[in-house]
């Protein structure tokens, strides 16, 4: 786990938040804050959670990018997750 990370869910039980954010991402798997939620849990604590990854659903940026400077909208978001797309998760990154 990196140490940003720790530092940021070191007081969390994770079992019990692992468990009641699998369970939010199976009711509304295609909830674009708990998409969010998804991917910057798993990227930062480098844990993959049980959930399959999703086969449909929109591109969701993980910043609004009329409030922040991001970088341009992956090509093939679909094809490449790891390109900063939150359609899928990080699993080969």
């Amino acid at each position: 786990m990196r140490a940003h990370a720790r530092a940021n869910f070191q007081r969390v039980d994770l079992e019990a938040f692992e468990a009641e954010l699998v369970a939010a991402i199976r009711a509304q798997p295609l909830g674009q804050y708990l998409r969010r939620l998804w991917f910057l849990y798993e990227w930062l604590t480098e844990r993959v959670l049980p959930v399959p990854d999703l086969t449909r659903g929109n591109y969701v940026p993980l910043l609004d990018p009329e409030a922040y400077y991001t970088g341009p909208r992956p090509s093939c978001c679909a094809e490449s997750p790891r390109r900063g797309s939150l359609r899928m998760r990080e699993r080969d990154a």
